[in-house]
């Protein structure tokens, strides 16, 4: 047949989805029920992240819990799914 077609598109920059992450925590601050023996504490709450249009954010998470009286340094670290 021998026929050409032709079609012009534009292609764009990919931007990333925008996300917004929320933490809660059921306790302000680590009450006496820390063990500074052995380096942990048990602080529960819930992280969420929703996109900009609304649609829940699938994933894990890594939190680091840091002690101002330890002098910043890490004193936890967990991953939720």
């Amino acid at each position: 047949d021998g026929a050409v077609h032709e079609t012009g598109f534009t292609v764009e920059e990919y931007v990333l989805p925008r996300f917004e992450v929320n933490i809660s925590c059921d306790q302000e601050f680590l009450t006496s029920s820390w063990d500074d023996r052995e380096g942990t504490a048990t602080v529960t709450g819930k992280v969420g992240a929703t996109y900009t249009f609304g649609k829940s954010v699938a994933g894990k998470v890594t939190i680091t819990l840091l002690s101002k009286m330890s002098g910043g340094g890490a004193i936890g670290k967990g991953v939720a799914g």
